[in-house]
């Protein structure tokens, strides 16, 4: 049985060679190339998040008036 000498830069070639084409394999049905129409059909913040931010800030602008507070 003979040992096959396989240089480490023929090794790294190969891997790179093997990744690069699972990864051509794999981004197509990736969101990653998604068209501008399809990206634009999904919102990216839901309504609920939405809610509570205006909620947050509403509250924020209330607790900032400058005015000091009652409670010390």
């Amino acid at each position: 049985m003979s040992t096959l000498y396989v240089s480490r830069r023929t090794l790294l070639a190969r891997a790179a060679v093997i990744t690069g084409a699972a990864i051509a394999a794999t981004l197509p049905a990736s969101h990653l190339l998604s068209s501008q129409a399809y990206a634009a059909g999904n919102d990216p913040i839901p309504a609920d998040v939405k809610k509570a931010v205006r909620r947050a800030q509403a509250r924020q602008r209330r607790v900032l008036t400058g005015k000091p507070s009652h409670n010390g």
